[in-house]
């Protein structure tokens, strides 16, 4: 069922930047507070095609997988056209410990690279803030591609904005044409205000 991949899917996703901040042995900031606001994202909600319905089931599934880590605050919807196969799901990610983009994109790597086949994943070669990071993948029938943009406060704290689009065989070019036009409107979350 293309539902329960693109769920394994966006849990893999989130379990991948819910470790921000966790792997590198950086001392501990304030963590987010446990409530996080409604995924923002403005460009992105407004480039949703109007035949596409909210999938509210899936982005609590990718919450769900987020907050297993300690102190990541994590915001997520969900967006589909069941009848044409296409899927969205759409992640704010902060963390509460500081780390550096080579380790935040190592383990989003990773993470999804055990959940999916990946395909033309790009990392910047240099550290850049923020950083974009692109990639194709495939979970069972289900093929699309992910952007991600990664920003590190003054305190080196990471915030990711994330994006993955997927669609089945159904209808692959005009899902794949949908996904081409959303992706690039993925933004870094704005910063958190300090309590």
């Amino acid at each position: 069922m293309d539902r329960h991949r693109l769920t394994t899917a966006c849990g893999a996703m989130a379990a991948a930047l819910a470790g921000l901040g966790g792997c590198d042995g950086g001392s501990p900031a304030r963590p987010p507070a446990p409530s996080t606001p409604p995924l923002g994202q403005p460009a992105l909600r407004a480039a949703i095609p109007a035949s596409w319905a909210s999938l509210p089931e899936v982005a609590r599934s990718a919450e769900a997988a987020a907050h297993e880590a300690e102190g990541v605050a994590v915001a997520a919807a969900a967006w589909g056209d069941a009848a044409a196969g296409c899927y969205l799901v759409a992640m704010e990610l902060r963390g509460a410990r500081r780390d550096a983009l080579r380790v935040v994109a190592d383990k989003l790597g990773w993470h999804l690279d055990a959940q999916a086949a990946m395909h033309a994943w790009q990392v910047p070669e240099r550290d850049l803030n923020p950083a974009e990071i692109l990639g194709k993948l495939s979970v069972g029938s289900l093929s699309g591609g992910l952007r991600a943009l990664i920003a590190f406060d003054t305190r080196a704290l990471p915030r990711a904005g994330l994006a993955a689009c997927f669609y089945n065989e159904r209808e692959p070019a005009t899902c794949a044409a949908a996904c081409e036009r959303l992706l690039p409107q993925v933004q870094v979350p704005p910063l958190a205000p300090r309590p």
